[in-house]
């Protein structure tokens, strides 16, 4: 019997899952921004201390609702160890540690601590950033 991975990266079946269509997600104290693979736009709202990750991910879906991804990668304004939140965000509501995103999401998922004003993963021209742990960063169109 097979199983899908939990993260992005993880061996099932003795392979390694590569996905085809990343969402990024990019979750900063003003606003959420979300880029995926093919896109050419980014989609924001606006967060603070009442975004939740229930409400982020249920808003998220309702904003890629016409989106296709097969993975989400997670910018997230805090401190992650092994793609996961490991403290609360001063910014942002309760709950970020310990949420299973993978389950909410209905894929893989894995965090990465969010670098920067810039945020993590999206750029200009419908282009996304990732960047794995020991790779360079590459960029998915």
């Amino acid at each position: 019997m097979s199983r899908s991975p939990s993260s992005i990266g993880e061996d099932v079946g003795g392979s390694r899952f590569s996905p085809n269509r990343v969402l990024v997600i990019d979750v900063g104290g003003t606003s959420v921004k979300v880029l995926a693979t093919g896109q050419k736009e980014s989609r924001s709202f606006r967060s603070g201390l009442t975004l939740t990750p229930k409400r982020m991910v249920s808003r998220v879906k309702t904003l890629v609702a016409d989106w296709a991804y097969d993975v989400v990668s997670i910018g997230y304004p805090g401190p992650v160890l092994h793609g996961r939140p490991i403290a609360e965000p001063r910014n942002l509501g309760r709950g970020w540690v310990g949420f299973d995103f993978a389950q909410a999401f209905g894929c893989p998922v894995q965090s990465r601590q969010r670098r920067g004003p810039a945020g993590f993963g999206l750029l200009s021209g419908g282009q996304i950033a990732l960047s794995r742990p020991g790779n360079r960063p590459g960029v998915v169109r």
